[in-house]
Protein backbone atom coordinates (compact mmCIF):
# COMPACT_ATOMS: atom_id res chain seq x y z
CA UNK A 1 0.00 0.00 0.00
CA UNK A 2 2.49 2.65 1.13
CA UNK A 3 4.91 1.56 -1.97
CA UNK A 4 1.90 2.06 -4.56
CA UNK A 5 1.43 5.53 -2.69
CA UNK A 6 5.17 6.71 -3.26
CA UNK A 7 5.16 5.32 -6.66
CA UNK A 8 1.76 7.45 -7.78
CA UNK A 9 3.49 10.30 -6.00
CA UNK A 10 6.64 9.91 -7.62
CA UNK A 11 5.03 9.41 -11.13
CA UNK A 12 2.74 12.93 -10.26
CA UNK A 13 5.72 14.65 -9.86
CA UNK A 14 7.74 13.64 -12.84
CA UNK A 15 4.60 14.84 -14.69
CA UNK A 16 4.33 18.20 -13.03
CA UNK A 17 7.83 18.46 -13.42
CA UNK A 18 7.73 18.33 -16.99
CA UNK A 19 4.65 20.38 -17.45
CA UNK A 20 6.75 23.28 -15.76
CA UNK A 21 10.17 22.86 -17.08
CA UNK A 22 8.05 23.08 -20.47
CA UNK A 23 6.63 26.37 -19.08
CA UNK A 24 9.91 27.94 -18.25
CA UNK A 25 11.39 27.22 -21.63
CA UNK A 26 8.35 29.16 -22.96
CA UNK A 27 8.98 32.13 -20.57
CA UNK A 28 12.43 32.44 -21.34
CA UNK A 29 11.63 32.89 -24.91
CA UNK A 30 9.18 35.54 -23.99
CA UNK A 31 11.86 37.97 -22.61
CA UNK A 32 10.08 40.63 -24.83
CA UNK A 33 6.65 39.89 -23.82
CA UNK A 34 4.49 41.79 -20.94
CA UNK A 35 4.52 40.66 -17.14
CA UNK A 36 1.21 39.60 -17.11
CA UNK A 37 1.74 37.53 -20.44
CA UNK A 38 4.45 35.23 -18.92
CA UNK A 39 2.46 35.18 -15.43
CA UNK A 40 -0.32 33.25 -17.65
CA UNK A 41 1.55 31.50 -18.59
CA UNK A 42 2.69 30.08 -15.08
CA UNK A 43 -0.76 30.27 -13.75
CA UNK A 44 -1.59 27.89 -16.85
CA UNK A 45 1.49 25.55 -16.09
CA UNK A 46 0.77 25.17 -12.19
CA UNK A 47 -3.23 24.33 -13.13
CA UNK A 48 -1.49 21.93 -15.86
CA UNK A 49 0.75 20.32 -12.99
CA UNK A 50 -2.04 19.44 -10.98
CA UNK A 51 -4.32 18.43 -14.75
CA UNK A 52 -1.29 16.57 -15.86
CA UNK A 53 -1.40 13.54 -12.58
CA UNK A 54 -5.10 13.84 -12.41
CA UNK A 55 -5.73 12.32 -15.97
CA UNK A 56 -3.68 9.33 -15.05
CA UNK A 57 -7.01 7.94 -13.13
CA UNK A 58 -9.82 10.06 -15.28
CA UNK A 59 -8.70 11.12 -18.61
CA UNK A 60 -7.76 9.15 -21.90
CA UNK A 61 -4.53 6.71 -22.07
CA UNK A 62 -1.56 6.41 -24.25
CA UNK A 63 0.28 3.28 -23.71
CA UNK A 64 4.03 3.69 -24.96
CA UNK A 65 6.08 -0.04 -24.52
CA UNK A 66 9.97 0.63 -23.49
CA UNK A 67 11.90 -2.98 -24.63
CA UNK A 68 14.44 -3.66 -21.69
CA UNK A 69 16.97 -6.20 -21.97
CA UNK A 70 16.32 -9.78 -21.17
CA UNK A 71 16.87 -10.73 -17.42
CA UNK A 72 19.39 -13.64 -17.16
CA UNK A 73 17.67 -14.45 -14.00
CA UNK A 74 14.46 -15.31 -16.02
CA UNK A 75 16.32 -17.79 -18.12
CA UNK A 76 17.45 -20.40 -15.15
CA UNK A 77 13.62 -20.22 -14.12
CA UNK A 78 12.55 -23.45 -15.97
CA UNK A 79 9.23 -22.85 -18.39
CA UNK A 80 6.07 -24.80 -18.30
CA UNK A 81 7.49 -27.91 -19.95
CA UNK A 82 10.41 -28.02 -18.41
CA UNK A 83 8.50 -28.09 -14.85
CA UNK A 84 5.94 -31.06 -15.99
CA UNK A 85 8.88 -33.30 -17.28
CA UNK A 86 10.46 -32.74 -13.71
CA UNK A 87 7.33 -33.33 -12.24
CA UNK A 88 7.16 -36.38 -14.19
CA UNK A 89 10.60 -38.16 -13.05
CA UNK A 90 11.01 -40.02 -9.70
CA UNK A 91 11.74 -37.64 -7.37
CA UNK A 92 15.09 -38.60 -5.37
CA UNK A 93 15.24 -38.34 -1.38
CA UNK A 94 16.33 -35.17 -0.40
CA UNK A 95 19.28 -34.66 1.64
CA UNK A 96 18.78 -34.01 4.99
CA UNK A 97 20.20 -31.11 5.28
CA UNK A 98 18.12 -29.80 2.77
CA UNK A 99 15.04 -29.20 4.95
CA UNK A 100 17.56 -27.31 7.26
CA UNK A 101 18.66 -25.14 5.04
CA UNK A 102 15.15 -23.91 3.69
CA UNK A 103 13.82 -23.63 7.15
CA UNK A 104 16.83 -21.56 8.37
CA UNK A 105 16.58 -19.57 5.20
CA UNK A 106 12.95 -18.73 5.99
CA UNK A 107 13.43 -16.25 8.72
CA UNK A 108 15.65 -14.00 7.03
CA UNK A 109 13.51 -13.22 4.35
CA UNK A 110 11.21 -11.36 6.92
CA UNK A 111 13.52 -8.97 7.92
CA UNK A 112 14.19 -7.97 4.36
CA UNK A 113 10.79 -7.55 4.03
CA UNK A 114 10.52 -5.36 7.53
CA UNK A 115 13.01 -3.53 6.62
CA UNK A 116 11.39 -2.57 3.11
CA UNK A 117 8.43 -1.77 4.67
CA UNK A 118 9.94 0.75 7.79
CA UNK A 119 11.45 2.45 5.13
CA UNK A 120 8.62 2.74 2.70
CA UNK A 121 6.66 3.90 5.49
CA UNK A 122 9.28 6.44 6.55
CA UNK A 123 9.09 7.85 3.27
CA UNK A 124 5.86 8.49 3.64
CA UNK A 125 5.52 10.03 6.79
CA UNK A 126 8.56 12.32 6.00
CA UNK A 127 6.32 13.40 2.43
CA UNK A 128 2.81 13.56 4.77
CA UNK A 129 5.44 15.77 7.61
CA UNK A 130 5.94 18.38 5.02
CA UNK A 131 2.75 18.69 3.43
CA UNK A 132 1.33 19.18 6.34
CA UNK A 133 4.12 22.06 7.86
CA UNK A 134 3.21 23.60 4.16
CA UNK A 135 -0.19 23.76 4.78
CA UNK A 136 -0.34 24.94 8.29
CA UNK A 137 1.65 27.86 6.99
CA UNK A 138 -1.17 28.51 4.80
CA UNK A 139 -3.97 28.07 7.23
CA UNK A 140 -1.94 30.32 9.92
CA UNK A 141 -1.92 32.43 6.69
CA UNK A 142 -5.71 32.34 6.75
CA UNK A 143 -6.16 33.28 9.96
CA UNK A 144 -3.98 36.19 9.94
CA UNK A 145 -6.03 37.59 7.20
CA UNK A 146 -9.11 36.49 9.07
CA UNK A 147 -8.05 38.51 12.08
CA UNK A 148 -6.80 41.31 9.90
CA UNK A 149 -10.15 41.69 8.78
CA UNK A 150 -11.79 41.89 11.84
CA UNK A 151 -9.33 44.33 13.44
CA UNK A 152 -9.08 46.40 10.91
CA UNK A 153 -11.56 49.47 10.16
CA UNK A 154 -13.57 50.19 6.97
CA UNK A 155 -12.27 54.33 6.00
CA UNK A 156 -14.60 56.20 4.75
CA UNK A 157 -12.99 59.32 3.17
CA UNK A 158 -13.30 61.00 -0.39
CA UNK A 159 -10.08 58.81 -2.07
CA UNK A 160 -11.75 55.54 -1.55
CA UNK A 161 -14.78 56.81 -3.20
CA UNK A 162 -12.79 57.60 -5.86
CA UNK A 163 -11.21 54.09 -5.72
CA UNK A 164 -14.62 52.68 -6.40
CA UNK A 165 -14.37 55.34 -9.43
CA UNK A 166 -11.44 52.98 -10.65
CA UNK A 167 -12.81 49.98 -9.83
CA UNK A 168 -15.77 50.39 -12.00
CA UNK A 169 -13.72 52.08 -14.89
CA UNK A 170 -11.48 49.17 -15.47
CA UNK A 171 -14.77 46.69 -14.43
CA UNK A 172 -13.74 45.22 -11.53
CA UNK A 173 -17.33 43.14 -10.15
CA UNK A 174 -18.58 44.47 -6.37
CA UNK A 175 -17.65 46.82 -4.33
CA UNK A 176 -14.06 47.47 -3.22
CA UNK A 177 -13.43 47.83 0.28
CA UNK A 178 -10.73 50.04 1.99
CA UNK A 179 -9.65 49.64 5.54
CA UNK A 180 -6.93 50.52 7.94
CA UNK A 181 -4.84 48.36 10.53
CA UNK A 182 -1.91 49.14 12.79
CA UNK A 183 -1.00 45.33 12.12
CA UNK A 184 0.35 46.22 8.88
CA UNK A 185 3.09 48.43 7.42
CA UNK A 186 2.63 48.60 4.18
CA UNK A 187 -0.60 47.78 1.88
CA UNK A 188 -1.55 44.69 1.03
CA UNK A 189 -4.89 42.72 -0.45
CA UNK A 190 -6.11 39.87 1.46
CA UNK A 191 -9.13 37.42 0.69
CA UNK A 192 -10.27 35.45 -2.18
CA UNK A 193 -13.98 36.20 -3.02
CA UNK A 194 -14.16 39.00 -0.99
CA UNK A 195 -11.09 40.68 -1.41
CA UNK A 196 -10.45 43.75 0.57
CA UNK A 197 -7.51 46.54 0.48
CA UNK A 198 -6.10 47.34 4.02
CA UNK A 199 -4.07 50.18 4.07
CA UNK A 200 -1.15 50.97 7.07
CA UNK A 201 -2.53 52.96 9.90
CA UNK A 202 -0.67 56.10 8.34
CA UNK A 203 -1.68 56.12 4.89
CA UNK A 204 -4.25 59.10 5.31
CA UNK A 205 -1.53 61.51 5.95
CA UNK A 206 0.23 59.79 2.26
CA UNK A 207 -0.08 62.63 -1.10
CA UNK A 208 -2.91 62.30 -2.99
CA UNK A 209 -0.80 61.00 -5.71
CA UNK A 210 0.74 58.12 -3.50
CA UNK A 211 -2.77 56.81 -2.48
CA UNK A 212 -3.79 56.70 -6.15
CA UNK A 213 -1.11 54.49 -7.14
CA UNK A 214 -1.02 52.07 -4.14
CA UNK A 215 -5.18 51.74 -4.68
CA UNK A 216 -4.43 51.13 -8.35
CA UNK A 217 -1.92 48.49 -7.57
CA UNK A 218 -3.94 46.93 -5.28
CA UNK A 219 -7.27 47.20 -7.76
CA UNK A 220 -4.47 44.97 -9.82
CA UNK A 221 -4.42 42.29 -7.82
CA UNK A 222 -8.45 42.05 -7.24
CA UNK A 223 -9.15 42.06 -10.83
CA UNK A 224 -6.11 39.47 -11.81
CA UNK A 225 -7.48 36.67 -9.20
CA UNK A 226 -4.24 36.60 -7.48
CA UNK A 227 -5.24 35.66 -3.91
CA UNK A 228 -6.51 32.62 -5.12
CA UNK A 229 -3.95 31.76 -8.16
CA UNK A 230 -1.38 32.18 -4.99
CA UNK A 231 -3.56 29.68 -2.99
CA UNK A 232 -3.45 27.49 -5.85
CA UNK A 233 0.44 27.77 -6.26
CA UNK A 234 0.66 27.33 -2.19
CA UNK A 235 -1.32 23.48 -2.76
CA UNK A 236 0.54 22.64 -5.73
CA UNK A 237 3.92 23.47 -3.40
CA UNK A 238 2.87 21.44 -0.41
CA UNK A 239 1.65 18.57 -2.53
CA UNK A 240 5.39 18.49 -3.90
CA UNK A 241 7.11 20.36 -1.08
CA UNK A 242 10.36 18.16 -1.93
CA UNK A 243 10.73 19.53 -5.33
CA UNK A 244 12.81 22.22 -6.02
CA UNK A 245 11.22 23.00 -9.54
CA UNK A 246 7.71 23.73 -8.46
CA UNK A 247 9.09 25.95 -5.97
CA UNK A 248 11.23 27.82 -8.76
CA UNK A 249 7.74 28.44 -10.41
CA UNK A 250 5.87 29.81 -7.36
CA UNK A 251 8.63 32.19 -6.64
CA UNK A 252 8.65 33.00 -11.16
CA UNK A 253 5.01 33.57 -10.86
CA UNK A 254 5.37 35.42 -7.68
CA UNK A 255 7.65 37.60 -9.41
CA UNK A 256 5.96 38.14 -12.36
CA UNK A 257 2.62 39.08 -10.82
CA UNK A 258 4.16 41.82 -8.91
CA UNK A 259 5.55 42.85 -12.66
CA UNK A 260 2.34 42.67 -14.16
CA UNK A 261 0.50 45.00 -11.42
CA UNK A 262 3.16 47.43 -11.62
CA UNK A 263 2.71 47.19 -15.56
CA UNK A 264 -0.97 47.88 -15.00
CA UNK A 265 -0.34 51.46 -12.82
CA UNK A 266 1.96 52.43 -15.32
CA UNK A 267 -0.81 51.82 -18.46
CA UNK A 268 -3.30 53.48 -16.09
CA UNK A 269 -1.31 56.83 -16.91
CA UNK A 270 1.36 57.06 -13.93
CA UNK A 271 4.65 57.86 -15.05
CA UNK A 272 7.77 55.56 -14.04
CA UNK A 273 9.86 57.27 -12.29
CA UNK A 274 7.11 59.01 -9.87
CA UNK A 275 6.19 55.28 -8.92
CA UNK A 276 9.33 53.66 -8.82
CA UNK A 277 10.11 56.52 -5.42
CA UNK A 278 6.77 55.60 -4.30
CA UNK A 279 7.30 52.03 -4.30
CA UNK A 280 11.18 52.99 -3.01
CA UNK A 281 9.61 55.10 0.17
CA UNK A 282 6.88 52.33 0.75
CA UNK A 283 9.54 49.35 1.02
CA UNK A 284 11.61 51.47 3.18
CA UNK A 285 9.44 52.09 5.92
CA UNK A 286 7.62 48.49 5.83
CA UNK A 287 11.15 46.35 5.58
CA UNK A 288 11.71 45.79 9.70
CA UNK A 289 8.22 44.48 10.20
CA UNK A 290 7.52 41.31 8.02
CA UNK A 291 3.97 39.95 7.03
CA UNK A 292 3.46 36.55 6.47
CA UNK A 293 3.24 35.79 2.55
CA UNK A 294 -0.47 33.98 2.71
CA UNK A 295 -1.96 36.66 5.23
CA UNK A 296 -2.13 39.13 2.00
CA UNK A 297 -0.52 40.28 -0.99
CA UNK A 298 1.97 42.85 -0.23
CA UNK A 299 2.60 45.88 -3.02
CA UNK A 300 6.35 46.20 -2.11
CA UNK A 301 8.88 43.21 -1.10
CA UNK A 302 12.41 43.87 -0.39
CA UNK A 303 13.16 41.11 -2.08
CA UNK A 304 12.65 41.41 -5.35
CA UNK A 305 12.38 45.17 -5.39
CA UNK A 306 15.66 45.93 -7.79
CA UNK A 307 14.02 44.08 -10.90
CA UNK A 308 10.63 45.64 -10.20
CA UNK A 309 12.03 49.10 -10.45
CA UNK A 310 14.51 47.99 -13.50
CA UNK A 311 11.32 47.02 -15.38
CA UNK A 312 9.41 50.06 -13.90
CA UNK A 313 12.15 52.91 -15.13
CA UNK A 314 12.66 51.06 -18.99
CA UNK A 315 10.52 52.37 -21.51
CA UNK A 316 10.57 49.40 -23.75
CA UNK A 317 9.15 46.71 -21.53
CA UNK A 318 5.33 45.93 -23.29
CA UNK A 319 2.87 46.71 -19.79
CA UNK A 320 0.11 45.11 -21.36
CA UNK A 321 -0.59 41.64 -23.15
CA UNK A 322 -2.89 40.62 -26.15
CA UNK A 323 -5.90 38.04 -25.88
CA UNK A 324 -3.72 36.35 -28.63
CA UNK A 325 -0.82 35.63 -27.02
CA UNK A 326 -2.98 34.32 -24.02
CA UNK A 327 -4.47 32.29 -25.95
CA UNK A 328 -1.42 30.84 -27.76
CA UNK A 329 -0.03 30.59 -24.51
CA UNK A 330 -2.86 28.38 -22.73
CA UNK A 331 -2.72 25.78 -25.85
CA UNK A 332 0.78 25.40 -25.44
CA UNK A 333 0.34 24.47 -21.74
CA UNK A 334 -2.30 22.50 -22.80
CA UNK A 335 -0.53 20.75 -25.55
CA UNK A 336 2.51 19.67 -23.26
CA UNK A 337 0.21 18.66 -20.01
CA UNK A 338 -2.14 16.39 -22.07
CA UNK A 339 0.03 14.41 -23.52
CA UNK A 340 2.20 14.11 -20.20
CA UNK A 341 -0.65 13.33 -18.48
CA UNK A 342 -1.92 10.31 -21.38
CA UNK A 343 0.94 8.59 -21.67
CA UNK A 344 1.34 5.22 -19.37
CA UNK A 345 4.76 3.66 -19.80
CA UNK A 346 5.13 -0.41 -20.35
CA UNK A 347 8.00 -2.28 -19.51
CA UNK A 348 8.04 -5.37 -22.30
CA UNK A 349 10.41 -7.76 -22.78
CA UNK A 350 11.75 -8.51 -26.43
CA UNK A 351 11.82 -12.17 -26.11
CA UNK A 352 8.32 -11.94 -24.31
CA UNK A 353 7.14 -10.36 -27.28
CA UNK A 354 8.34 -12.91 -29.75
CA UNK A 355 6.58 -15.45 -27.75
CA UNK A 356 3.47 -13.49 -28.02
CA UNK A 357 3.56 -12.89 -31.52
CA UNK A 358 4.57 -16.56 -32.26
Amino acid sequence: MFADLIAALVESCARASLVLCAAWALTSTMRRASASTRHFVWICAIAGSTLAPAMTAFGPRWTVSIPTPFDSTQSQTPSDAQQSVLSSAPEAAPPAATGNSMTSALPAVAPSVGRQFDLTLAVVLLWAVGATMILAYAICGAIGAWWIRRSAAVVEAPWVDEAQTLAEAFEIPGPVVVAESASVTMPIVCGIWRPLIVMPADAAQWSEERRRVVVLHELAHIKRRDCLTQSLAQLVCAAYWFNPIVWLAARRMHAERERACDDFVLAAGEKGPDYAAHLLDIAKTAQHRRIAPLVGLAMARPSQLEGRLLAILDPKIRRSSTLYTRVASLAFVLLIAVPVGAVRLETSSPIADEFESA
